[in-house]
Order: C-alpha cells, then structure tokens, then sequence
C-alpha cells in the first residue's frame, strides 16, 4: 500500500483532536476531503447537520478553506471519481451497515484502489473497523441480519474494536479466542497510522488480544506493530 490510513477509537472531536491534526498537516493546505457518513442512520435534514459537524472538526485544524464533499450514495462510484479528493473521510455509526454498503456495490475494491494508487483516508469508529479482518469484534451491531463479516483486510490480521474500555476486557479476549481473531482495541484518545513504513499507534496506547495464546498485551504509542 502507497497511501496512509488513519484510524480512530472514536469519540468527539476533543478526544479525536490530536489525531485528526495529525491527519489535515499529512495533506495540503487547502484540500478536497471526500466525506462519507454512510455508517449512520439519518433523514437528510440529520445528514445536514452531520455535513455542518465535519466541515467545522476539520476546519478548525486549518487556517485556509477545507472544501468537504458529501456522498450519501457509492453505488457506481469507482476510483476514477475518489481520484480528484485528497483525502476520504469515513465517519462513524453501525459498522455493518456501512460494510454492507461498500460490499454490496464494490466500493471496497475502490477505496482499496485509491490507497494503493497513494491516497490518504481517514476512518472513525466503524469506519475503522471496517479496515481489519472482520467485524465479528462488534457483533452487537448487527441488528438487521446483515450478512457481510469479512472486512477489508487493510491492517495485516488484525481486527479492530474502538471505543474501548477496561470493562470489555474479558468479553473481547473470550470473543478473540472462540473466533480466533487478533483484535486491537482503541480507546476514544487513541488511533493507528499504515503507511509504507507499517502499522503504529497513536496516542495513549491501545491493546492487543492474542487469539492464540490469550494474551492481553498494552501497546504504547509510537510502537509498530508486525503486519
């Protein structure tokens, strides 16, 4: 992969603030974001509203105009039309929902594309977890017998669960080993970076489950983690 991927625990704009700084000084000074909030569940007034929210977060990172476009819809959409951003943000909501969304219309392969062709993308909350190996670290979210599991597999074998907190841990080392899934769990204040040097965390650091051995390992910031 060429491009950079970053990916948040989640949580509002304080929590998310270093991270987000992180992600506009990676592009120019005035950029064309391509923003997709397809993981919520929104009349079009809420979209507005949700429209109004990411032009705000990421203007206050910038002291020149962010030109933010929204898609509520990807179906036919490919990589010649994410071309002409430079960068996508994918926001938060039901993970599965938005999964589907991208499964069921090949925008996956699109998006995939465009990081290798050297794009930049940010995902927050689900649109982060869709980037691991599955989305089975977030099985309360499925609420309407979606059928996609397989994530895109962008971050090696792991698979993520954001907005996490000590009172999980049993629940995701049990779920971790039952399915054999190496989860890596962010808190709100935390993040992961892929670039062509490698996977690293960022910010206060997160947590490793082991799938195979059960191990619950800390992983600090600035660390990499093995792909």
């Amino acid at each position: 992969m060429n491009g950079t991927l970053f990916l948040s625990g989640g949580g509002d704009e304080r929590k998310a603030y270093a991270l987000d700084e992180a992600f506009m000084r990676s592009l120019n000074d005035s950029p064309r974001v391509l923003y997709i909030p397809l993981a919520l569940d929104r009349t079009m007034r809420g979209f507005e509203v949700c429209y109004d929210w990411i032009t705000a977060t990421l203007g206050s990172h910038s002291s020149n105009f962010v030109d933010v476009v929204m898609w509520l819809d990807v179906e036919g959409k490919t990589v010649v039309e994410l071309r002409q951003f430079d960068a996508i943000y994918i926001g938060g909501g039901n993970t599965y929902k938005l999964l589907s969304a991208f499964r069921e219309t090949g925008f996956d392969s699109a998006i995939k594309q465009y990081l290798d062709e050297g794009g930049t993308v940010y995902g927050g909350s689900a649109g982060a977890v869709i980037f691991g190996q599955t989305v089975r670290t977030v099985p309360e979210e499925n609420d309407r017998q979606y059928v996609h599991e397989a994530a895109l597999g962008i971050i090696g074998r792991y698979s993520l669960r954001c907005h996490y907190t000590s009172a999980e841990e049993q629940r995701i080392r049990e779920n971790s080993i039952r399915f054999g899934i190496d989860a890596l769990a962010l808190p709100e204040d935390t993040g992961l970076i892929l670039n062509k040097d490698g996977l690293t965390v960022f910010g206060m650091g997160i947590i490793h489950f082991d799938s195979s051995s059960g191990e619950v390992e800390p992983v600090s910031n600035g660390q990499s983690l093995t792909l």
